[in-house]
């Protein structure tokens, strides 16, 4: 039988255990690309200026942007996990101040920002 072993008590290879800064980067390694791939989508989206302009509620969002509300949904809810968006009530969202710091490759193209070079 396996038993986990807490974060303070694992070593690498015979070093000093790991840190909670350490597990903490390595899950930033790990979330990272899917994080960035969330961003880049509602960015092609326009999402932040949706939000910003109160369209929050999601089926609207999901309208707006004629995109399926369910897929919808999950990827405001991984976009709020990573602080852009927040669930002020169920389905749905305001912005974060980070939303504002997104750069639009969508059709608006807000002058605002320009597209990112990923």
């Amino acid at each position: 039988m396996d038993v986990a072993i807490p974060v303070s008590q694992r070593t690498s290879f015979g070093r000093e255990p790991m840190s909670e800064l350490s597990s903490a980067r390595v899950r930033d390694l790990l979330y990272g690309s899917w994080v960035a791939q969330a961003v880049f989508a509602a960015a092609r989206l326009d999402l932040a200026d949706l939000v910003a302009d109160g369209v929050g509620d999601i089926e609207e969002l999901a309208a707006r942007t004629e995109t399926n509300p369910v897929a919808l949904y999950r990827l405001m809810r991984a976009l709020a996990s990573a602080e852009m968006f927040q669930e002020d009530s169920p389905r749905h969202f305001v912005s974060t101040p980070l939303a504002d710091c997104v750069p639009l490759v969508g059709p608006s193209r807000s002058p605002r920002s320009s597209p990112p070079a990923w």
